[in-house]
């Protein structure tokens, strides 16, 4: 048994790797924290392909399929631009199976590190906050 532990441990790690869906917002401000205004939050495709995708949140009222996300070009990269006001918001995405994922570009805060799927987005007004 000694002697199959790290076996496992690879097929869990590339298993693991395998469930990665890399998601990325993207906005002029930093990383996390923007200003008010739109938003882009894009899904990079990932292993396996979904159908669709959705992005929740506090905002939405935790809503599984509240704002969904779109795939013009049908390449996988589904994107959604959402404009928000200054304050601060938690989300995650939901897949066309209900299952929930974080963005992995953003770390969770300490102190939702026990909710470790849980993200959060600054929003700052134009003089700050």
């Amino acid at each position: 048994m000694a002697r199959c532990l790290p076996l496992l441990l690879i097929a869990a790690a590339l298993a693991a790797c395998a469930r990665t869906h890399p998601v990325t917002i993207s906005h002029p401000a930093s990383a996390g924290t923007v200003t008010s205004g739109d938003v882009l939050f894009e899904y990079t495709p990932g292993q396996p392909r979904v159908d669709a995708v959705y992005l929740t949140g506090d905002f939405t009222g935790w809503h599984p399929t509240a704002i969904p996300m779109r795939d013009p070009e049908g390449d996988g990269i589904w994107t959604i631009t959402r404009a928000f006001e200054p304050g601060l918001y938690r989300y995650q995405f939901v897949t066309y199976a209900a299952r929930w994922f974080s963005d992995p570009a953003s770390m969770p805060p300490e102190s939702l590190m026990s909710q470790s799927d849980v993200r959060e987005l600054a929003v700052a007004g134009i003089r700050g906050w």
